[in-house]
């Protein structure tokens, strides 16, 4: 019986063990993806930054051509 105890007692361990295991794989995977996402964000806005700064003229030009002003 004693066997079982042992045996229970180092299973509920290791399943602790991965299980805090897995949380801190989680947390790495959540910061790299956030982390990403803020790179991809910023290359879009820098490449995109001149055509969102003169979107005022842009849309002036356009209505001129279409006649709507």
């Amino acid at each position: 019986m004693n066997e079982i105890g042992r045996l229970y007692d180092a299973t509920a361990s290791w399943k602790d063990e991965i299980l805090d295991h897995m949380q801190t794989w989680k947390h790495e995977i959540a910061y790299e993806f956030y982390l990403h996402a803020e790179l991809i964000r910023d290359d879009f806005l820098g490449a995109h930054k001149d055509r969102i700064e003169n979107i005022d003229t842009r849309v002036v030009r356009i209505e001129e051509a279409l006649g709507m002003k």
